[in-house]
């Protein structure tokens, strides 16, 4: 009996073990709705990570779930900016947006399987949002410093400070892979303040492909190029830019939970250039309405990443 229970203890560890990793990446993505001549909803996001084997010590072997095949762990500092189409107005304007900003530092983990068919994604963050997430500050830093762009006086809006924990997990299976043409089914969880939810998706990439699983694992890639595409469905149980949110004060507005549209579709599409160590992506993503009276939304995302 002893012994059955040491080798099962000893499974789970093998389970959550960190596996060796050699590669290192640089990455970094902006993400901004001026593409399409908007500034209201999700209108500005920054993203700066960095993966290698440091971070798949300590904290990453304990709170994130890994396959027991190849692993990488990096750490993510992200910063989101959420306007309203009236951002100017001292006063709230009823159906529109609230202004947010989130301000996250994240854990990740990523794992393939031992056969190399799943991808297992985990990550952890922390962080703030409201005032203490300096989006005020970030937004009209940067419409300061361009001559078309005025101040947005409506972030006065905003009383509250909060902070945030979030867990997700998101894991991928390769359902057709060749040379050319790879087809993977998605499915997520989201938990926290920030946003709890479950994702489903079909992700598509078309071109010169190396093999999908490599861009995390394999040190180098000679080159490749291919269009891509998802499309997603995302049902949502909390929002945090969205609803009230702990540390909210009365006077802060918020969209009731009655008015916000649960089940939401959302399309990303673009073109990818990797040639050696770096790689070059462009996307637009599409979002319906997420409440009531708003509107559909859409931004270009552009991203480098650089494997060292």
């Amino acid at each position: 009996m002893i012994r059955k229970v040491l080798q099962l203890l000893m499974a789970v560890a093998t389970t959550w073990t960190i596996h060796a990793q050699e590669k290192k990446i640089l990455h970094f993505s902006l993400d901004n709705d001026t593409y399409f001549s908007t500034d209201h909803y999700y209108s500005n996001g920054l993203h700066l990570a960095h993966y290698g084997p440091i971070w798949g010590r300590g904290p990453a072997s304990h709170l994130l779930p890994a396959f027991k095949g190849i692993e990488l762990s990096g750490l993510t500092l992200s910063h989101r900016i959420f306007t309203p189409i009236h951002k100017q107005s001292l006063t709230p304007v009823e159906g529109d947006r609230p202004f947010a900003a989130n301000l996250l530092l994240a854990l990740h983990r990523l794992s393939r399987s031992d056969d190399g068919r799943w991808l297992l994604s985990a990550a952890f963050s922390l962080g703030l949002s409201g005032r203490a997430a300096l989006g005020d500050q970030v937004q009209n830093g940067v419409h300061n410093l361009l001559p078309t762009s005025g101040p947005v006086e409506g972030w006065e809006t905003i009383q509250y400070s909060s902070f945030l924990l979030q867990y997700d997990l998101a894991m991928e299976f390769g359902l057709i892979e060749t040379g050319f043409l790879e087809l993977r089914p998605q499915l997520g969880l989201g938990a926290g303040n920030l946003r709890t939810d479950v994702r489903t998706g079909l992700y598509l990439r078309v071109g010169k492909l190396s093999h999908w699983r490599d861009y995390f694992f394999v040190s180098k890639v000679q080159w490749q190029c291919y269009l891509f595409g998802s499309y997603g469905w995302d049902y949502v149980f909390y929002d945090g830019n969205l609803q009230t949110i702990p540390g909210m004060k009365d006077n802060d507005y918020r969209i009731d939970p009655s008015m916000i549209n649960r089940s939401q579709p959302m399309l990303n599409y673009g073109l990818a250039v990797e040639i050696q160590r770096l790689q070059l992506a462009f996307s637009i993503v599409h979002v319906a309405p997420e409440f009531i009276k708003a509107r559909e939304h859409q931004w270009g995302r552009i991203a480098l990443s650089y494997d060292f």
